[in-house]
């Protein structure tokens, strides 16, 4: 049998646990000694439990490290994404949405199971004929919301 290719998410979370099982660079443990992706902030010359690290080092965060080419690059990036950035307070609401949806579409599976799969209510057809209702409304939730992010989607800054 052929053996399917993993999706870019299995690849994702199996090279994130890779990097935490083996120590890697990512979580403080790179090749050399220095300090990771997510290690702690390390200032010049001080000395580490690492062994290799570079006398010469410099602080590996802080404030130091955002200066006026960053501000220049923040505007640029602005101005190339502003049409598709939403105003102050709406920034998340399609987070939200998204949630909204998530939970409209787990509601509709269980309502569709018990519809489908309940003993108690296979002779009980009035309540079976409550849940076929509900399942209509919760469609139409889902429809509303669908829409709601379709309108969102106009609101831009420009």
């Amino acid at each position: 049998m052929k053996k399917s290719k993993p999706s870019a998410l299995d690849e994702a979370v199996e090279e994130i646990l890779s990097e935490f099982a083996q120590g890697g660079p990512m979580f403080g443990g790179a090749a050399g000694g220095g300090s990771g992706k997510l290690s702690y902030t390390q200032t010049a010359g001080a000395k580490t439990w690492s062994p290799g690290s570079p006398p010469y080092r410099r602080q590996t965060g802080g404030a130091s490290d955002y200066n006026v080419k960053d501000i220049a690059d923040d505007d640029r990036d602005f101005f190339k994404t502003g049409k598709t950035r939403k105003p102050f307070p709406l920034e998340t609401i399609d987070d939200h949405l998204v949630n909204s949806y998530i939970m409209m579409c787990n509601a509709e599976i269980q309502i569709n199971n018990c519809i489908k799969y309940n003993a108690v209510l296979a002779s009980n057809k009035e309540k079976k004929a409550l849940l076929s209702h509900l399942l209509k409304k919760v469609k139409g939730i889902k429809e509303m919301i669908k829409s709601v992010v379709e309108d969102l989607d106009r609101i831009t800054l420009s």
